[in-house]
């Protein structure tokens, strides 16, 4: 490897800010190489890089945002950047965004960059603006530096060809691409791919990854909180099955901005244990069972060291107010903050206490942990930005805490205070989609496809979008419009595809299969289902087909689907017979289930 970025203690961050403010101006200057940095002023005390993060708005879903993993990231990046070689290096970012990470190790000396996302070409475009923005005259980033933005989506197969020109890299970067545990094998698969193509192990691969799984990973806590993140343990196990080694070197609490734990993780190849010895019949001897717990052993160190030592237990030592300057001049950390905040702090310890309690089943203790901070610090007048952006996430949480308790208008009331407070902030998407929810609760579906809809105004595309557009289709067919529902069923089908949530697809395909039946096209509900029939080992599919048969006037294919779904293990033939069950909890339509039940009568 170039260096080592891990000291005899965790390395702790830079005191100066690293990372963009909207001023133009540069820091570490270097009596070396140039790399792609523009000289600084002599008093310059930022990247100075200016960067365009509209947020959801515009189909650029997460991407879109510059979270906080991002800058702690950066500023790590600059305080370890001797060590990790990164003056004059070929830099890769894997899930770009907006490119904040990749285009500040461009100012930071790296020569070569590519930014990689598998977003929408609207984001891909926002993240060539903002290289060009920073290259021009006047800019951060020199604009002779080699700056490229590739689509690529992990888990496609090669690397697409502006990345493969570009390697080997010497850095790879990531912040927030470990969220999704169903993304961590095919991101294992990439770092894996890189890591075997450099040159003589010089590659590095670090990552930033933000906390959210779990209270007990939440900021705010002191070092009584520190725990492992169950992604950040999921995320190890998963890298460790592909050959990679992964270790935390850095944890900083973000807990003065009501932020979460963002850790820093480096990922490497697993050293190659010696080969297995074999006797002349090809079995394994000894050497292969030694291997084999030699290998376990090193798993469990490399998971082991997830958690920090008590004395690594501290949060970053350099002045919090510093890293206010980075917030409101990207415009899109979680919570941009001017200064540390009473309200803010007091809101978060509020639901981490919640969330706690929520875990357990203990609703009372959760909605009290959260009234008691919406009657205090955050009940004041006059407001701050940040004292709103906290005082709507805490009404939203408390609108879901109240909506498990099925205490649906009072869920409302949460929910309408959190738009009310926030009305497009980072939490209205999930306070709409709760309100959505409770209105479900008490029958009101006209009220609830308003409300899906509006959710999805504020998030049209990307990930988020697949299960409020599958919740407004149920609502449609509560309300008996069926072709908005098919229409919002099958771009939820395509959505879940595209998140890899395979089951999820399915069941979209299924109820479009179902409502497509209600709206009089038996044939396409046929040939829908026969599709799942073949895709899925399903036993309700292919009940839900014997009745579309049914109900087309062949009997014959209809006894025989029937006789063959009822050889599946735990196909539960017996209850298709009851027409509640099928609409409540397989959620057939009503005229599919009544086809159903006229089959099954003149079978009897």
């Amino acid at each position: 490897m170039r260096g080592s970025t891990r000291a005899a203690s965790t390395p702790v961050m830079a005191r100066a800010p690293l990372v963009a403010s909207r001023r133009r101006a540069s820091t570490f200057a270097s009596a070396s190489r140039r790399g792609c940095r523009v000289t600084p002023s002599a008093n310059a005390t930022s990247l100075g890089l200016d960067l365009e993060a509209p947020g959801w708005s515009g189909g650029y879903g997460t991407g879109g945002k510059v979270w906080s993993s991002a800058a702690v990231l950066t500023r790590w990046l600059g305080a370890n950047a001797p060590a990790l070689g990164l003056e004059g290096a070929s830099v890769l970012e894997l899930g770009s965004g907006t490119g904040a990470v990749g285009l500040a190790a461009a100012a930071m000396g790296a020569t070569r960059v590519v930014l990689t996302d598998g977003g929408s070409e609207s984001l891909l475009k926002l993240a060539k603006d903002n290289a060009a923005r920073n290259r021009a005259p006047g800019g951060a980033i020199d604009p002779s530096c080699d700056i490229r933005v590739a689509r690529y989506r992990w888990g496609d197969g090669k690397l697409p060809a502006a990345v493969a020109d570009a390697a080997p890299f010497d850095l790879v970067v990531g912040s927030d691409c470990t969220y999704s545990v169903g993304g961590h094998g095919p991101l294992c698969d990439v770092i894996r791919e890189v890591l075997t193509a450099a040159a003589d192990d010089a590659a590095r691969v670090v990552l930033g990854h933000q906390h959210r799984c779990g209270a007990a990973m939440l900021a705010g806590r002191g070092s009584a909180g520190w725990g492992v993140d169950p992604h950040l343990d999921m995320f190890a196990k998963t890298a460790a099955a592909k050959g990679l080694v992964v270790e935390e070197v850095h944890r900083e609490s973000l807990a003065w901005h009501g932020l979460r734990n963002v850790s820093i993780v480096s990922v490497e190849l697993k050293k190659q244990l010696a080969p297995s010895k074999t006797n002349a019949t090809g079995d394994v001897g000894n050497a292969g069972t030694n291997g084999a717990v030699a290998a376990a052993a090193a798993l469990a160190v490399t998971l082991s060291s997830l958690a920090l030592p008590a004395a690594a237990r501290q949060y970053s030592d350099y002045d919090p107010k510093q890293f206010d300057e980075f917030l409101p001049g990207i415009n899109s950390v979680e919570l941009s903050l001017a200064q540390p905040n009473v309200c803010s702090k007091d809101a978060f310890k509020a639901m981490d206490r919640a969330r706690d309690m929520y875990e357990i089943g203990q609703l009372d203790e959760a909605e009290k942990a959260l009234s008691s901070v919406l009657n205090g610090t955050c009940g004041g007048p006059n407001p701050t930005d940040a004292d709103k952006v906290a005082t709507a996430a805490t009404w939203k949480l408390l609108g879901d805490v109240r909506v498990d308790a099925y205490r649906w208008n009072d869920a409302i009331d949460a929910y309408n205070s959190s738009l009310k407070v926030s009305p497009a902030g980072t939490s209205a998407p999930g306070a709409l989609f709760g309100r959505a929810n409770a209105k479900e609760g008490l029958k009101d579906y006209a009220g609830a496809v308003e409300d899906y809809g509006k959710c999805l105004e504020l998030r049209p595309n990307g990930p988020d979008a697949a299960t409020p557009r599958f919740e407004r289709a149920q609502a449609l067919k509560q309300l008996g419009r069926w072709e908005e529902a098919i229409g919002d069923y099958d771009a939820a089908a395509d959505a879940f595809t595209a998140n890899r949530q395979k089951r999820e697809a399915k069941i979209a395909e299924a109820q479009a299969a179902f409502a497509k039946f209600e709206s009089g096209d038996v044939p396409s509900a046929t040939a829908r289902l026969e599709t799942l029939a073949r895709q899925l080992y399903s036993s309700d599919v292919r009940a839900a087909l014997a009745a579309t048969y049914w109900r087309a006037g062949d009997a014959a294919k209809a006894e025989d689907t029937w006789l063959d779904l009822c050889q599946i293990e735990d196909a539960q033939c017996g209850k298709y017979t009851d027409k509640e069950w099928l609409t409540s909890y397989r959620k057939w339509t009503p005229g599919l289930a009544d086809a159903m039940q006229d089959f099954l009568k003149l079978r009897s």
